[in-house]
C-alpha cells in the first residue's frame, strides 16, 4: 500500500481482515483473497490537520492445479499427461529428457525409460495468477524376448519352440497353420 500526498508526518491505515498500520507504505506479506477490499488511510500533517482517503485492493485466488498421468506405462506406449484444475487458461509443462509443452493434456508417444521422472506443470488463470504442481511418471522397460527353435527338423518330428528372455511372466505364440500357444516353450 502506498500514500504519496507529500505533506503528512503520520499515517493511520485500516482495512479488511483487521488490518492496521502506522507505516506510510505498509506491506501485507503472503496476501490472500481475504485481504481484498477497501483500505483507508488517515494522514496528519505538521499542523495536526488530518485528511482521509481510500484505495480498493483485489487479491485474486491462486489457480487450482491438478496434474496426473496414466503412469505407469510400458516402453513403446503413450504417456498421457493431464491437468484438470479447472480455472487455467494456459499451461507450461516441463520434464525429463528435455520435455516441454504448452498443451493442457500433452501426450508423449513411443515412451522409453528415459521419459520416467517428475513432470511439472505451471498453470496461469485469466487474472495472470500462476500455480505449479507435479506428477511422477514411470516407464517400464520392454521385456527381453529371445525366441528360438530346434528348426530345421524332418517331417514327423517334434518342433520345439523356446523363449529364454528371462523376465517374462506370460507368453503368446502365433504362427503358421493357425498355431497359437500360451506356453513359454
Amino acid at each position: 500500500l502506498t500514500e504519496s500526498g507529500g505533506d503528512a508526518v503520520s499515517w493511520s491505515w485500516s482495512g479488511p481482515d483487521g488490518f492496521n498500520s502506522t507505516a506510510q507504505n505498509p506491506t501485507i506479506s503472503d496476501a490472500a483473497p481475504v485481504n481484498s477490499g477497501t483500505y483507508y488511510v488517515t494522514v496528519t500533517d505538521g499542523n495536526g490537520c488530518t485528511n482521509i482517503d481510500s484505495t480498493d485492493v483485489t487479491v485474486h485466488p491462486t489457480p487450482t492445479v491438478s496434474p496426473g498421468s496414466n503412469s505407469p506405462v510400458c516402453e513403446g506406449g503413450d504417456i498421457n499427461l493431464t491437468e484438470d484444475g479447472g480455472d487455467a487458461v494456459s499451461w507450461s509443462w516441463s520434464g525429463p529428457d528435455g520435455f516441454n509443452s504448452t498443451a493442457q493434456n500433452p501426450t508423449i508417444s513411443d515412451a522409453a525409460p528415459v521419459n520416467s521422472g517428475t513432470y511439472y506443470v505451471t498453470v496461469t488463470d485469466g487474472n495472470g495468477c500462476t500455480n505449479i504442481d507435479s506428477t511422477d511418471v514411470i516407464v517400464y522397460s520392454a521385456p527381453t524376448v529371445t525366441p528360438g527353435s530346434n528348426s530345421p527338423i524332418c517331417e514327423g518330428n517334434d518342433l520345439n519352440l523356446t523363449e529364454s528372455g528371462g523376465d517374462a511372466v506370460s507368453w503368446s505364440w502365433s504362427g503358421p497353420d493357425g498355431f497359437n500357444s500360451t506356453a513359454q516353450n
